[in-house]
Order: C-alpha cells, then structure tokens, then sequence
C-alpha cells in the first residue's frame, strides 16, 4: 500500500477552484442580470415619447397603457380615452423616417374587443383561447387573436378593427 505525502498545494488547489466557480457564477449572473435590464429597457424606451406622440396627434386626452406590436413595422400602441370618455387606439411607428403616420380608431368605429371575441369563439368552437390584442399591418388597425386550435397549432388570427373580418391567419406546427 502505497501512503500519499501530505501536500499544502493539494489543498489549496481545491480551494482555488471553488473560488473559481463561485467567482465565474456571480460573474454570469451578473452579465445575465445586465443584459435582461438592457432589452427591457430597449423595449420600452419609446413608450413614454409615444404616449406623448398619441396625446398630441390623436384625440385621446389620458392614456390607459402603451404596448409594442412587432409586424413588419414595430408600433407602440397607445390605448386610452378621450375627452368625451370614448376609448380608442393610437398606433405610433416607432421609426426614424417621417413618412408613416399615427393611426387612430376609437371603439365607435371599430369591433370592440368583445365582439371580437365573440365572433372568433363562433368560428372556432373547439380552440384553446390565449389572448386578443391590437395589430397594424399596411395601415390596417387589425385585432390579434392567439389560440391553439383542434390540431394542438399555434395560431395568430388577425381581423380587421373596423368590421371583425379575417385579414390574415398565421398557423404554427409544433
């Protein structure tokens, strides 16, 4: 049987590379912690010029909440009320280039949200509901809907605002 020496190095290695680890981990988390604050904060610094932008150009006199839509344009949506207490949408381009303009429809001139919903749940009876929000695409202020349907499909269901139309429909496979 062979008797190992005692070394100080041994001991001291193990200690170095927990120090290490422990190191290598808060530095991670940290760099982790860094980049989640850094895409938050990308993702809603226009809200507050756009909210301003709605209150502006558009009738809407107080703001309920301010959303992001990513189409092939990304649009902060502004969602609020206006003088009268009629609700209505302001979507703002959230672009460097002036030539698209803010759109605006109030819930008189559209298919509110829960008409929507009624419509899509009589057109598809067997899907699985997961959330309805306000689109634009070319213009076109549109109602998102997103549900699962009888073929377990992730589904985006756009309808126009204006009469509750299917505009588009997007079905995802698992």
């Amino acid at each position: 049987m062979r008797i190992r020496p005692y070394l100080p190095s041994i001991e001291h290695k193990s200690g170095k590379v927990l120090l290490t680890v422990i190191i290598a981990v808060v530095l991670l988390t940290g760099y982790l912690g860094y980049l989640y604050y850094t895409v938050q904060n990308d993702k809603t610094e226009t809200y507050a010029t756009s909210k301003q932008v709605a209150q502006k150009e558009t009738p809407l006199m107080s703001v309920n909440s301010v959303s992001r839509y990513h189409g092939m344009h990304q649009y902060d949506i502004v969602a609020g009320v206006d003088d009268n207490g009629v609700k209505g949408f302001a979507f703002i381009p959230v672009t460097d280039e002036k030539e698209e303009s803010v759109t605006y429809v109030t819930n008189t001139d559209m298919v509110v949200e829960e008409e929507m919903l009624n419509i899509w749940e009589d057109q598809c009876a067997n899907c699985t509901f997961i959330e309805i929000t306000p689109a634009i695409h070319q213009g076109v202020p549109l109602w998102e809907i997103t549900y699962r349907d009888e073929n377990n499909r992730y589904v985006f269901d756009y309808y126009k605002m204006e009469n509750g139309k299917r505009f588009e429909v997007f079905r995802l496979q698992q």
